[in-house]
């Protein structure tokens, strides 16, 4: 009882030093916060940020791989398919965002070879969003869209109706728009999946497909691997450059936060430190009569950490409610998207809040253990 009575005054007629020391905390207890919990975050959301510029996981048939195709332009898998009825198992798997099935076969349009991948078009625009369009995505099942490069060789504007010719088959397609990405996609065109299936004679199968995988979520090579697991006869390739970029770039973003963090901390840590050697040299006539009258070692340096551990709490308290703040309105800012606090933010900023202060405080506790009494008293 005395023992909080004699810390509740002591905190009182410091308390305007004891605000400075507070206030270091506070600012350093702020940018944890933030930092915590934009680093539970920040991740997720700029995975995908970059997950927006395309598949980072190409999966084949086993034993298959792309080949070359003399046409206007891009590539086309052999003929080995994937039952389009076994991706489901993708749905829902850990890191996997979204993937997108295509069905490539070479067809004939106003007598000229061309690549044409049937695919699932809201799959296209949920991995694909940064593809630029001109017209408007397919609704229907006889619309495509086209490439910018293909268009512009077969003379082709949206609306515009052809007809494909893939042996004996015939398919007449209306162009809903074209399509522009700086890459193979551009001399290409879209048809939807059936529509490809039917022409190829190739009903529920498709030959490739593109997956966007979460690499805060989980390493991209488990998430391939996860991938042949759960498709077997499968083989999931990485595109390592992507990859690679990827995870470089969160890797830097991570230890940026993590030095930021470090550095204010350690500003905080030389303040409060240094206004708990000033409040040992200003009450060494208060220590010494605490020892002259009783009071051992472990009691003075209870009543110092004590002290410093309040600070500490109400500075990385009200830091982490600031902190908060911080990380939601840099989240919208950077990312326009809202921020998901993690339940380990507060744990986590009193926990370094209140270790700072107890660390910093070691030394000037140290020094007021080393007061004698006698010398003291005697000089008072």
């Amino acid at each position: 009882m005395m023992f909080w009575r004699v810390l509740r005054g002591s905190l009182w007629h410091q308390r305007r030093r004891l605000g400075v020391a507070a206030i270091a905390v506070l600012l350093g207890a702020t940018l944890t916060s933030a930092l915590v919990n934009l680093s539970f975050d920040v991740s997720g959301q700029a995975s995908r940020q970059l997950r927006a510029y395309g598949a980072n996981i190409l999966v084949f048939p086993r034993g298959e791989s792309a080949i070359d195709v003399t046409s206007i332009g891009g590539m086309v898998p052999a003929r080995r398919g994937i039952p389009e009825r076994d991706l489901a198992v993708l749905d829902g798997l850990a890191g996997v965002m979204g993937y997108t099935p295509y069905l490539f076969l070479v067809v004939r349009i106003q007598g000229q070879p061309v690549v044409t991948a049937g695919t699932r078009f809201e799959r296209v625009r949920e991995v694909n969003s940064w593809w630029r369009l001109n017209g408007y995505w397919p609704e229907r099942p006889e619309e495509g869209l086209v490439g910018a490069a293909a268009a512009a060789a077969l003379r082709l504007t949206p609306g515009e109706r052809v007809t494909l010719q893939f042996g004996d088959a015939a398919h007449e397609l209306t162009v809903t728009g074209t399509v522009e990405t700086g890459g193979p996609e551009d001399s290409q065109i879209f048809v939807p999946l059936p529509m490809a299936q039917r022409l190829a004679g190739r009903p529920g199968e498709v030959g490739m497909l593109q997956v966007s995988a979460l690499a805060s979520q989980a390493p991209v090579q488990d998430v391939a691997a996860a991938i042949e697991a759960r498709l077997p006869g499968v083989d999931a390739r990485l595109l390592k450059q992507l990859t690679q970029a990827e995870e470089d770039i969160l890797s830097r973003v991570r230890r940026l936060m993590a030095l930021v963090a470090a550095l204010v901390l350690t500003v905080a840590a030389i303040t409060v430190g240094s206004t708990q050697v000033t409040a040992v040299l200003e009450r060494r006539a208060e220590i010494g009569l605490m020892k002259a009258l009783g009071a051992s070692d472990r009691q003075v340096a209870a009543q110092f950490l004590a002290e410093a551990l309040s600070v500490g709490v109400a500075g990385g308290a009200i830091g982490y409610a600031v902190g908060l703040g911080m990380a939601a309105f840099i989240g919208w800012q950077v990312f326009q998207a809202d921020l998901s606090p993690t339940r380990a933010g507060l744990p986590i900023t009193l926990a370094v809040a209140a270790g700072v202060t107890l660390l910093a405080s070691l030394w000037p506790m140290r020094q007021a253990l080393a007061v004698d009494p006698a010398v003291t008293l005697r000089e008072e």
